[in-house]
């Protein structure tokens, strides 16, 4: 189901934007955090916003690659068992 040549066709465009945007989003995590607000000292190069914005950068970006590898012809015969725990899902959510 998963296939590394694919991986090879990812823009890398999309990921250079990716990787800014991350950077972008530490740099105004950092600058705004608690710590760096209410004390006169400097701030540390990485504390606790940082590392957790850190961690779910690492967790999308396996995410990213996962499913930029999904072949997604093999992905059309397992179709219905998604529509049913999609299904399932949603009424699990209505309960």
């Amino acid at each position: 189901m998963l296939n590394l040549r694919v991986l090879t066709r990812i823009d890398f465009r999309v990921i250079v934007i990716i990787l800014l945007l991350n950077m972008a989003s530490i740099m105004t995590i950092s600058a705004f955090s608690p710590d760096f607000l209410t004390s006169g000292e400097e701030m540390p190069l990485v504390n606790a916003a940082v590392k957790n914005q850190l961690q779910w950068f690492l967790l999308s970006w396996g995410i990213f690659f996962l499913a930029a590898s999904l072949n997604y012809s093999t992905l059309r015969e397992w179709a219905w068992i998604v529509y049913v725990l999609s299904l399932l899902g949603l009424i699990g959510l209505f309960f």
